[in-house]
């Protein structure tokens, strides 16, 4: 193979593995989905990516990504859906696409549902 078609090749692998999902907008009265949203969150994720866990209570999550942190779910929200939505997270138990859903509005409202 060609340097070229390599180059080219691994360019595109770099990039397909980098994209972060599009969260959409923001639908419009969408508080109780914004809340389905949150549990999922909580009910899902959290049971990883929480900052009281630590060791093994993380199954390998990295412990700078804490889903208990809006900072961290505001800079992530794009990548945390994404995977999600590829059915890597959570890992062996994928959200249902109404969880599914309900974690995007969530997200694209900006995780700020009480």
């Amino acid at each position: 193979m060609n340097r070229w078609v390599w180059c080219m090749a691994i360019g595109a692998l770099l990039v397909v593995g980098c994209a972060e999902a599009d969260l959409g907008e923001c639908p419009p009265n969408s508080d109780a989905q914004q809340l389905q949203g949150k549990q999922v969150m909580e009910q899902k994720c959290n049971n990883c990516h929480a900052s009281g866990l630590s060791g093994s209570q993380r199954q390998d999550a990295p412990d700078d990504l804490n889903f208990d942190n809006a900072s961290t779910v505001s800079d992530e929200a794009a990548e945390m859906y994404g995977e999600a939505e590829e059915g890597e997270m959570p890992p062996g138990a994928p959200l249902s696409s109404d969880e599914l859903e309900a974690f995007r509005v969530y997200l694209a409202c900006g995780a700020t549902a009480k």
